[in-house]
């Protein structure tokens, strides 16, 4: 009877170990990185930020400038619906020398806007993103290449993680529905581009 006992223990605990083992595994279905997952498994100066130690977006950017300065790569974890985002992030400013890019290579976003060649609602998001992915240099108002794209954020502190969420979603709509190797790159700045005074804000 004691070793009955002690095997249905035995049995017992194999099964919640498994079922702990089963429950971690299904938290997360699907990891995404970006730029692409090769950046993550060649670089060794990542730098994990919490988005929520930070009070506010300058003080996010500050950081990254900082570390920008070291030379480590900061890369954010955003964890939505059994989905895991890793995304490397920079900012213009920062280490030695600014960083520059042409007008064409960059797509900014401010909160609930797209600025491109005119300002756009953020609906038109995934129409403009992904005209400047396939773009290939062909249309001078749209970027050189996927890799020379850069999305440029802008945002308030609350709104930041959403933003993010809508930016790679709509990335992974695009590379879905593409046969191009794509990549995304994300920066983190206190300003959008500077463009012109938009006319209207196309709905």
């Amino acid at each position: 009877m004691k070793k009955l006992r002690n095997s249905i223990k035995i049995l017992l605990l194999i099964l919640v170990i498994s079922s702990c083992k089963n429950e971690k595994r299904d938290s997360i279905q699907k990891k995404f990185y970006y730029p692409n997952k090769t950046e993550f498994s060649t670089n060794k100066t990542y730098k994990l930020i919490n988005l929520k130690s930070f009070e506010n977006f300058g003080k996010l950017v500050d950081s990254l400038e900082n570390l920008k300065y070291y030379l480590k790569k900061p890369y954010l974890k955003i964890k939505s619906n059994k989905e895991e985002f890793n995304i490397i992030v920079s900012t213009n400013f920062g280490g030695e020398v600014p960083s520059i890019h042409k007008f064409r290579n960059i797509l900014s976003l401010n909160n609930d806007r797209v600025e491109k060649d005119r300002t756009y609602s953020i609906s038109k998001l995934k129409k403009i993103l992904k005209k400047d992915l396939e773009n290939y240099g062909q249309n001078d108002k749209f970027s050189e290449s996927p890799k020379k794209l850069i999305v440029s954020v802008t945002s308030e502190m609350d709104k930041l993680e959403f933003l993010l969420l809508k930016i790679c979603r709509t990335f992974n709509e695009i590379k879905g529905e593409s046969s191009d190797t794509l990549e995304l790159n994300i920066y983190l700045n206190r300003l959008t581009a500077i463009y012109p005074p938009p006319l209207k804000i196309e709905h």
